[in-house]
C-alpha cells in the first residue's frame, strides 16, 4: 500500500546472476531504463529492453551523462544538434515515441 522503488545494479553489473534484476521487471509498474548519452544504446541495452522491458505503459527511456557531450570546441547549438540526433537515434532503437 505504498510506493516501493528498487534500485537494481546496471547492466554491466549484474555479473552472473542477471536473474536477480531481471526477474523484477515483469512485476514492476514502472521501469525507469536509463543509458548513458555519450554511448547511446549498447548490444547489452537492445537485448535486455527487447526480452524484458519492451514498451509501453510504464516503460520509459531516460539519456543520463548528457553532461559528458559539450565540448569546448563546438558551439551550443552543435551540441543540441548531437544530443537531438542521439534521442532520435535511440528511440529509433527501442521503437520508442521521441518526447
Amino acid at each position: 500500500e505504498g510506493l516501493i522503488i528498487v534500485d537494481t545494479p546496471g547492466l554491466n553489473a549484474i555479473g552472473t546472476e542477471p536473474e536477480l534484476t531481471l526477474n523484477l521487471i515483469p512485476n514492476a509498474h514502472a521501469v525507469l531504463f536509463i543509458l548513458a548519452a555519450d554511448t547511446g544504446v549498447t548490444k547489452s541495452d537492445i537485448d535486455v529492453w527487447r526480452n524484458h522491458i519492451g514498451s509501453g505503459m510504464g516503460r520509459m527511456v531516460v539519456l543520463n551523462k548528457i553532461d559528458s557531450m559539450w565540448d569546448e570546441l563546438r558551439t551550443n547549438e552543435e551540441t543540441e544538434q548531437q544530443i537531438a540526433r542521439q534521442v532520435t537515434t535511440v528511440a529509433q532503437t527501442l521503437a520508442l515515441e521521441e518526447k
